[in-house]
């Protein structure tokens, strides 16, 4: 008996995760047919500054500590968190959209794109 009972147990669990993957691949679906914006922010010592301007602009933008995904409240944006020195080349090779980054990292850009 015990067996059958663990069996059960693991059944609810697979039909729960079953559901989640389903619930992902539509959410999957709908974002790949959806235009977003990947917009790259700089980590670190622009961070909070770079934030305030965001939200002076509206777009409430909330970071963990940890986290280089962000929340934003638009659906149409996806912001990542890039040490500023890296969001040109992200750009340039397509993995953004655009990004905002510091005066020293865009001279440090040119260097690497001529």
């Amino acid at each position: 008996m015990a067996d059958q009972s663990s069996h059960a147990g693991k059944g609810i669990g697979q039909k729960n995760i079953r559901a989640r993957v389903a619930s992902a691949r539509s959410r999957s679906r709908d974002m790949k047919n959806r235009q977003v914006l990947r917009f790259g922010l700089p980590k670190g010592s622009l961070q909070e500054a770079t934030i305030d301007k965001m939200a002076k602009a509206g777009f409430n933008i909330s970071v963990s500590n940890r986290s280089y995904i962000p929340y934003v409240d638009d659906e149409e944006m996806e912001v990542r968190m890039i040490r500023a020195q890296e969001i040109s080349r992200y750009v340039e090779h397509g993995y953004l959209d655009c990004g905002i980054t510091g005066h020293g990292s865009r001279k440090t850009a040119r260097r690497y794109t001529k």
